[in-house]
């Protein structure tokens, strides 16, 4: 089958790309809620295991303009945001790479630039970070609802990072951010269902 072409294999395919990244996201809620450190260890494979058939399944589709999708979510983005969500120092420069594929195959998001700004935040690179950071101020509306964002604080302390002097901030495109990468929340909620 054709992997640039709209046709029953290729929905097929982003369907079940879209149902491994919601099991691993269902996975990893569990994992995380998990007591027994055996029991926690097997989610997480589980959720790794998941997540890698989504991205493989991504890595081999062209993005086609008429993709039918119920997020607007690259499973790379979902592994860089499930990479973060451990906390772990040691996986950040996974979810870098991570949110670098999701942006080489989707194109500029918001979310792509915020996880890429967490991951140089998680791996203690604050000037890598606070560049991010601007990438992500670059992308907002100047006429957007800043301080009701759920992430304007973060945003206004990744820009303090690594300076010396006040925040130069650069003046913002005019352009709406594609909030659809935004949708992690919307995942691990369905994983619960």
């Amino acid at each position: 089958e054709d992997p640039t072409k709209l046709s029953p294999w290729y929905i097929h395919k982003v369907n079940l790309m879209h149902v491994a990244m919601l099991d691993a996201a269902d996975f990893f809620v569990q994992a995380q809620d998990a007591v027994n450190s055996d029991a926690k260890q097997s989610l997480f494979t589980q959720a790794w295991a998941h997540v890698e058939n989504a991205t493989s399944i991504e890595d081999v589709l062209v993005p086609v303009a008429d993709s039918p999708t119920i997020l607007f979510m690259s499973a790379h983005e979902l592994h860089g945001m499930l990479l973060l969500m451990t906390g772990d120092k040691a996986n950040a420069a996974m979810a870098s790479a991570a949110f670098a594929k999701a942006r080489s195959s989707q194109g500029p998001q918001l979310a792509t630039r915020l996880g890429q700004a967490r991951a140089k935040k998680l791996a203690g690179l604050p000037c890598e970070a606070k560049a991010w950071y601007k990438e992500v101020l670059a992308m907002m509306d100047q006429a957007s609802d800043k301080a009701d964002l759920p992430f304007w604080a973060e945003l206004q302390q990744g820009l303090a990072m690594c300076q010396s002097g006040p925040v130069a901030v650069s003046q913002a495109d005019g352009c709406w951010p594609n909030l659809g990468g935004l949708m992690l929340p919307l995942f691990l909620y369905l994983a619960h269902l």
